[in-house]
């Protein structure tokens, strides 16, 4: 009998399926099994699979059509021989002493279950989940964890397997978020869950797979998963005490209220579906052994709920997502963009503050196929939001990311998008707050301060104070448009729409044709009070880009003569003396010296090597 049986469900996963066989293969706990469920994978995953198995005798593969991981774990189940069971998704990968440190821990305390932190993995950073401490925490004071001490997913741990076979704790069919019933099953039949430090799970956040799409089909389906739920923690008597039940109660009515604030957003999330879920929320208050009030705290409009008034509870809902009426995000793509714009509509649809629109417009003449030509990511998200459309325009090059929408919604405020970064979700909120406090500016997270040379001429575009991090409001700021740019309504100038000037003076430069219209119409650019300078681009989105095109072949100077020549009176505008930040800067600056010993302070313009004094602290 092998001490831990590992069930993998793998579906078309071939981009990380090797790093996750080579971590379960490589543990340091050799006696164990690795059960590989293909899930009906159409890459190259099961050739990867039969690769692994060739080199390595304990891989044992399964293949199915695809029914979705909870089936497959089941599959996996049936033909389990191990003491333990752990689940391992075909996206991660574990720590080398992984299934050493659990099964060690599970042993000693005879223990249902043996429970370990995990990572949150990023593109190039891991965070370590909430659950740390409480495990660090537990295992200090030599003490079991709790019912609540634990998140809902099931991989960070090893399961006893006559344990769930006597408690008949299996993966439910036709649910999503399956994790959630399991979870509640395990922890509150086990008599001890046993925390395990040391080792850790390597979770892979971002993923594009099925287990990451939010829709209406899936909400639907985890709401039977929280039916499930509800109804095994009314069916516990005296096995827990009443402080556990409470706190994995609230845990499903909070799952209710995020359910329906994504759902709210979707385009099929009718009318009469928002009913059906609402009396499904009130089916699942009245069902709480304990007092409503106490569900508030998970919910503070459940009392329009029990008054029976969904509508009120609707409008309250959509106005805590703070949906911003006449707000629009306008963004544009081509060719060589369009495979990864979607991983940028997501993270627009994700911001805090949410706009009325996101239009991503298209050129007729790059998709000639128009739909077809675009790939089905970027459509389910279309299909799936209710604020995200795709429209079709005439080919205005990069002009595409606002000119159309401007002409379509002449009294809105407009902020412009890139189509190849990954946004933090507070951009938006950091733009659209400073804006109120200053309704006249252009509002940006990036912008570069114009400089004058000494004959008061202006200084070369790579001579320009880049990325000016102090948040005033000047003529001399001119605003980037990958970071962000909140335009107000009626800002720009009457030549603003007129093709043959923009497209004559700044064919390819929109940032400098969009600050000079504002200017010429009475405004400034102002930085976003707690702006974002720095930019997540998405992978391989930089091999191409205006950025060099604009920078390397000097077009930012050679469109911006151009303007001053046809608009003096823009020129004027500018102020020819420094910043006083920079000023400062000239005068007074402390460095570091390349010998590391030193550090170089400048005054007026005369440097001075100081050496470095190291103070101890007694």
């Amino acid at each position: 009998m092998p001490k831990v049986s590992v069930i993998i469900p793998v579906y078309n996963v071939e981009k990380y399926l090797r790093e996750c066989l080579e971590s379960v293969i490589s543990q340091t706990l050799s006696d164990i099994e690795i059960i590989c469920i293909n899930d009906g994978s159409t890459d190259s995953s099961l050739d990867i699979l039969n690769e692994f198995a060739q080199k390595d005798e304990r891989i044992k593969i399964i293949n199915q059509e695809n029914k979705g991981s909870p089936l497959a774990r089941n599959e996996g189940l049936k033909i389990a021989n191990g003491k333990y069971i752990g689940f391992v998704d075909s996206d991660d990968y574990i720590d080398k002493n992984y299934y050493e440190l659990l099964f060690n821990n599970a042993e000693k305390h005879n223990a249902e279950i043996a429970r370990c932190s995990y990572y949150y993995k990023y593109k190039n950073k891991e965070k370590v989940c909430e659950l740390e401490q409480k495990i660090k925490n537990a295992n200090e004071q030599n003490k079991f964890l709790g019912v609540n001490d634990h998140s809902v997913v099931v991989f960070n741990a090893i399961y006893k397997y006559d344990f769930l076979k006597n408690n008949k704790i299996l993966f439910f069919e036709d649910v999503a978020a399956e994790d959630i019933i399991y979870t509640a099953r395990a922890t509150f039949y086990a008599n001890k869950t046993a925390p395990v430090v040391g080792t850790h799970y390597h979770y892979r956040k971002g993923v594009e797979s099925q287990l990451s799409i939010i829709n209406v089909e899936k909400i639907i389906r985890i709401i039977y998963t929280q039916k499930l739920t509800i109804n095994f923690l009314n069916s516990i008597e005296s096995q827990k005490n009443i402080e556990d039940y409470k706190i994995a109660y609230k845990r499903c009515i909070w799952r209710y209220k995020s359910l329906f604030q994504k759902g709210i957003l979707m385009r099929d999330f009718k009318y009469q579906y928002q009913v059906d879920f609402l009396n499904s929320y009130i089916d699942a208050i009245n069902k709480y052994k304990g007092n409503y009030k106490e569900l508030y705290e998970s919910d503070e409009n459940i009392r329009f709920l029990l008054n029976k008034e969904p509508d009120k509870y609707i409008n309250a809902v959509k106005k805590n997502l703070k949906i911003i009426d006449n707000l629009i995000i306008s963004l544009t793509s081509y060719p060589a963009g369009i495979g990864t714009v979607h991983i940028t509509i997501k993270s627009l649809l994700n911001q805090t503050i949410k706009a009325e629109k996101i239009i991503l417009w298209l050129a007729e003449e790059e998709f000639p196929q128009k739909e077809h030509d675009l790939p089905k990511e970027l459509l389910d998200l279309e299909k799936d939001y209710l604020s995200f459309e795709i429209r079709w325009c005439e080919n205005i090059k990069s002009y595409k990311k606002l000119i159309p929408t401007l002409k379509a919604y002449p009294n809105s405020i407009i902020i412009t998008a890139d189509d190849d970064i990954n946004y933090e979700p507070n951009r938006v909120e950091l733009l659209y707050k400073t804006s109120k406090k200053h309704p006249k500016d252009v509002i940006c997270h990036q912008a570069h301060y114009i400089l004058f040379d000494k004959n008061k001429e202006i200084k070369p575009y790579k001579q320009w104070l880049f990325q000016y991090k102090h948040e005033i409001s000047s003529h001399n700021l001119l605003q980037t448009g990958c970071g962000m740019v909140l335009y107000p309504a009626n800002c720009f100038y009457t030549d603003m729409l007129n093709e043959n000037l923009y497209l004559s003076l700044c064919d390819d430069t929109d940032d400098i044709w969009f600050w000079a219209m504002c200017l010429l119409n009475g405004g400034k650019i102002r930085l976003a009070k707690h702006h974002i300078s720095s930019l997540k681009y998405i992978e391989g989105t930089q091999n191409v880009g205006l950025y060099y095109q604009n920078v390397r072949r000097e077009d930012n100077d050679k469109n911006l003569k151009m303007m001053f020549n046809y608009y003096p009176q823009l020129l004027k505008k500018l102020s020819k003396q420094k910043p006083k930040h920079y000023i400062l800067q000239e005068i007074f600056s402390v460095t570091n010296s390349s010998d590391k010993q030193n550090i170089i302070l400048t005054v007026f313009g005369v440097k001075i090597k100081i050496k470095k004094v190291i103070a101890i602290r007694k």
